[in-house]
């Protein structure tokens, strides 16, 4: 991370505020986390649909179409007709 004056020349690496903006960053998060249920599991079909979901959709209605979409067995068409 650069710290910058006005002037691009004046610019230098900052290790110790860049590491304080990351600490301050996890904290903001831990206190405002929402509990998903994809955060919690190492299944890799259930991260992949968030992933896709989440590439095109608000996160309440990805959670929406997550929900519905985990307890249907596998099947591409469910893709095409729940997105399209």
């Amino acid at each position: 991370m650069y710290l910058c004056t006005r002037k691009w020349h004046n610019c230098q690496l900052n290790i110790k505020k860049m590491n304080e903006i990351g600490y301050q960053i996890g904290v903001w998060f831990d206190q405002n986390r929402r509990e998903l249920p994809w955060r919690h599991t190492k299944d890799a079909y259930r991260i992949w649909l968030s992933e896709i979901i989440l590439q095109q959709t608000r996160v309440a209605q990805g959670l929406d179409y997550f929900t519905v979409i985990i307890f249907l067995p596998f099947d591409e068409n469910i893709f095409v007709f729940v997105f399209f």
